[in-house]
C-alpha cells in the first residue's frame, strides 16, 4: 500500500513538473503588451516625464519577460507581461490626459481672444486646469475630461 502510494506521489510529482515545463509560451499576452507600448509611443507618451516613466517600466517588463521565457519561466513572464501592459496603458492615459489639457489651454486662449474682438474684456485670472479621471481596467484605459467655464 504504502509503495502504491509513494508511486502515486512521484506520478503526480512528475506530472506537475512536464506541465510546467510544456506550458505554452505566453504570445497573446506579449503581442498585447507589445501593442499597448506601441499605442503609448503614438500618442507621444515620451514628451511627458511621468508617462515617460511608464513607458520606460513597460520596456523593461517586456525584455525581462522575454528573459524568462527564454529561462521556461511562463508564469512569471504572464505577470510581467501583464505589468508591462498595464504600465503601457498609464503612459497612454497621461499622454491623453496632456493633450487634452492643452487642447483645453488652446480654447481658452481663442474664447478669451473673441471676447477681447468683441469689446468684452478678458478673464483676468488664469482659468483652472481641466479636470482629468483616468480610469484604468484591463485592457482599456478611460480619460475623462472636465473643463469648467
Amino acid at each position: 500500500m504504502r509503495q502504491h502510494y509513494l508511486a502515486a506521489v512521484v506520478a503526480a510529482g512528475g506530472l506537475l513538473l512536464g506541465a510546467c515545463a510544456t506550458m505554452p509560451v505566453p504570445s497573446a499576452q506579449l503581442a498585447q503588451s507589445k501593442a499597448a507600448i506601441r499605442a503609448a509611443e503614438e500618442a507621444d507618451a515620451e514628451k511627458i516625464p511621468d508617462a515617460r516613466l511608464h513607458l520606460k517600466l513597460a520596456r523593461d517588463q517586456v525584455e525581462q519577460a522575454n528573459k524568462l521565457i527564454e529561462d521556461g519561466e511562463h508564469d512569471d513572464a504572464v505577470r510581467a507581461l501583464q505589468r508591462a501592459e498595464l504600465d503601457a496603458e498609464f503612459a497612454l492615459a497621461l499622454a491623453k490626459s496632456a493633450d487634452a489639457r492643452s487642447e483645453a489651454d488652446e480654447i481658452r486662449q481663442r474664447v478669451a481672444e473673441l471676447k477681447a474682438e468683441g469689446g468684452m474684456a478678458a478673464p483676468v485670472a488664469t482659468p483652472p486646469s481641466p479636470r482629468i479621471k483616468v480610469e484604468t481596467s484591463s485592457p482599456h484605459v478611460d480619460v475623462e475630461v472636465e473643463v469648467d467655464d
